[in-house]
């Protein structure tokens, strides 16, 4: 597989609503986290464009809107090379919501087809496309590794540039729901990331070397793991990497903690652990993404040579990446 590199970055997070900031704030990891539910940022695109748009898509726009910009991305570029790929846990779900209370009283007619169009989840990709101009390869995962999709379109010359991201909005209705469960201590909050991604080296953040997933058969923020099949899985994920100076774990204070940080240890007995959702919140969809964003910003500043940025997707798929 062709190297794949990263050239551009956009974030929207209670850490940080822009890279620049995500920058600063890494260097010496002094900062004040933003705890609102729902945050508040910049557009980045002209209301008139987004004016009904719901927060989820905006989100989505706005991070690649920085990303376009902080790779300097020509407006020359052939628009049917330029690929656009995805991910989210839940989708636009405060639209769903909304749609779906439209629906209870019984008069199927009188709901917004506006309102339906936001709710899918694949309604920020087709945002970005369409104020964009992008034809290329464009998805939505709601399980899988975007990244890893990303370089397989890049290495089978199916796109010259691909916008990767992933975004997913706060939701209190969700937020009750997941935290019946009892497993899960971290406050959910707000999070998009996109990585404008090519395999061109030059004036890139880092190149993403290898990618190991593996299913954990179910959630573990809403089902106990069996602890022993859990550190199997982990253990088969990492046995294809070289030790890393940093590893960004999916830590959020749950049960599932000790699991990971134990397999890590056996496995990287000199790497740096830091648990970044103590920065980000827990994103939900969008957390693996969030933390690849924070590995690019670690290279950058020249803070390591060589990280692991780890997640889990709402299906129980545990991802990795490894930058340098």
């Amino acid at each position: 597989m062709k190297p794949i590199y990263i050239q551009g970055v956009g974030v929207i997070s209670r850490f940080a609503l822009n890279f620049e900031d995500l920058l600063k704030i890494a260097a010496d990891e002094s900062f004040a986290i933003n705890f609102d539910k729902k945050l508040s940022f910049a557009p980045n695109a002209p209301l008139s464009k987004i004016r009904r748009a719901p927060r989820y898509t905006r989100m989505a726009v706005s991070a690649a809107a920085q990303a376009k910009i902080d790779a300097n991305l020509s407006d020359d570029q052939d628009k049917a090379r330029v690929g656009t790929i995805f991910s989210s846990g839940f989708g636009s779900l405060e639209s769903t919501l909304e749609f779906s209370d439209s629906l209870l009283p019984g008069k199927p007619d009188l709901v917004s087809p506006i309102l339906f169009s936001y709710s899918v989840a694949n309604a920020c990709v087709g945002q970005i496309c369409i104020l964009n101009g992008f034809t290329g390869f464009s998805t939505l995962l709601t399980a899988g590794d975007p990244l890893e999709y990303s370089a397989m379109l890049l290495a089978t010359d199916k796109a010259d540039v691909i916008f990767c991201g992933a975004t997913d909005e706060y939701n209190e209705e969700l937020d009750t729901a997941i935290k019946s469960c009892g497993i899960l201590q971290e406050k959910i909050s707000d999070g998009a990331a996109v990585l404008i991604l090519s395999t061109n080296a030059e004036k890139s953040y880092c190149r993403i070397k290898k990618f190991s997933s593996g299913s954990l058969a179910a959630y573990p923020y809403i089902h106990k793991t069996d602890t022993a099949d859990s550190a199997e899985v982990l253990a088969e994920i990492f046995s294809v990497y070289e030790e890393p100076e940093v590893i960004l774990t999916s830590c959020n204070g749950s049960y599932f903690d000790a699991i990971e940080k134990t397999v890590l240890k056996e496995k990287f007995r000199a790497a740096r652990l830091i648990d970044a959702k103590k920065y980000f919140g827990e994103t939900l969809g969008g957390g693996y993404m969030l933390n690849v964003t924070l590995g690019a910003a670690f290279i950058k500043l020249g803070r390591c040579k060589s990280l692991l940025a780890a997640g889990i997707d709402v299906h129980g798929n545990y991802l990795t990446a490894f930058l340098d």
